[in-house]
């Protein structure tokens, strides 16, 4: 995570629209979040780390996507919201 905007760290070609960024941080349990907010690295948890790493690679739409622990760090609930996220993209 770098020390600049949470829309530039889960999006920084600024390609995504604001509504799938939106999306993504809802299914995540992250909440309705300041986009323009400044992320500090040390203020965040590792668990919060992880979620907005998640996130990113999952708003870029990568077709491989590659987790060893993706969750070793979120609580339950959001542990839950990135299997659901996983799951519905494998049923497709």
């Amino acid at each position: 995570i770098f020390e600049d905007t949470l829309r530039w760290n889960l999006d920084p070609y600024g390609t995504a629209p604001e509504d799938v960024i939106r999306e993504t941080l809802k299914l995540l349990h992250i909440g309705d979040t300041d986009l323009s907010a400044k992320l500090v690295s040390k203020d965040l948890s590792a668990g919060h780390v992880q979620a907005l790493c998640f996130a990113r690679a999952w708003i870029k739409g990568s077709p491989i996507f590659v987790q060893d622990e993706a969750s070793s760090s979120v609580d339950l609930e959001q542990e839950q919201a990135m299997i659901s996220m996983v799951a519905s993209e494998i049923g497709r």
